[in-house]
């Protein structure tokens, strides 16, 4: 990868007009334009030799070890290589060896990602409702608030599941300690609602999924299918279920997110017919000598 003609200044002050400004200049508001940051922030940036502005990394000082979804913007690939050449050598001096950065779908910068030896790790995207809209759902329905204890089984679920191969994502201990009450804290609000699909003389709960509705596009947050249960199109029953729900009340999407790293997950979201508008790509790079 040819070194662009740039200079890479940093770390220093970033100001906010200065990520807008950038991120106009690129289209890439997604990543940069995020007004919930501090007026100034600091980190590098990569200045052309005619004097402007060409990218830049924000140094997240809350969350130090992520190059995350509006913490970035470069002008090209090279650009974009420089930057992170600087900041990689500032995290690992302070003991930071997990970098992240979430990348547009098909955004050129990909090829600078993936040759720095960056790999996929979760995918966001969204699926529309009105051409499931209609369809039977089977056993699934939208769960009652005093049903909500007969999900606690399944919640675990998707953490035992991510703490395995190929993911090997496990949650702390702590969290699975508090996770029956946080997740009863969470569905009882207003902004949640959870389907079940039930089936059986005895009527059990064998899948579940909750949407958050607090953002303009709701989020399908939660989904898990009893392990006796998989196989048999529950999951998909589940989803027509939300998107009968949702074009009812004329919500166009949903959106979602998922690890790429589990494929289970990555089949069920592309067959559903998710829509994948960025990616969440992670280095972890060893310490040790080789």
């Amino acid at each position: 990868m040819a070194l662009p003609r740039i200079r890479v200044h940093g770390p220093e002050l970033i100001t906010r007009a200065e990520r807008v400004g950038l991120a106009r200049t690129l289209g890439q508001t997604e990543q940069s334009l995020d007004l919930s940051e501090p007026a100034h922030v600091s980190g590098w940036k990569a200045i052309g030799t005619d004097g402007t502005l060409q990218g830049l990394i924000v140094d997240d000082a809350l969350r130090p070890a992520m190059v995350g979804q509006g913490a970035w913007a470069a002008s090209t690939s090279e650009v974009f290589a420089a930057l992170y050449t600087s900041a990689a050598s500032a995290w690992t001096a302070r003991g930071i060896w997990t970098h992240q950065i979430t990348v547009r779908d098909g955004d050129p910068i990909e090829t600078a990602v993936a040759s720095l030896g960056f790999g996929h790790q979760q995918a966001y995207g969204a699926i529309r409702t009105q051409a499931a809209g209609h369809k039977d759902a089977g056993g699934a329905r939208l769960l009652a608030r005093h049903e909500l204890r007969r999900v606690l089984p399944l919640v675990p679920l998707i953490s035992t599941h991510q703490a395995k191969s190929p993911v090997f994502a496990p949650r702390s201990d702590r969290f699975l300690r508090e996770l029956d009450a946080s997740f009863l804290d969470w569905a009882a609000t207003d902004e949640v609602v959870v389907f079940g699909h039930v089936e059986g003389d005895e009527g059990d709960l064998v899948g579940f999924l909750a949407i958050d509705t607090a953002e303009s596009v709701p989020e399908i947050v939660l989904a898990a299918v009893a392990p006796i249960a998989r196989g048999r199109g529950i999951g998909g029953a589940l989803m027509q279920a939300a998107n009968a729900w949702a074009a009812a009340r004329g919500i166009p999407k949903l959106r979602v997110d998922w690890r790429t790293t589990n494929p289970d997950a990555q089949r069920f979201w592309m067959r559903a017919g998710v829509v994948v508008s960025a990616r969440r790509w992670s280095r972890t790079i060893d310490p040790e000598p080789m």
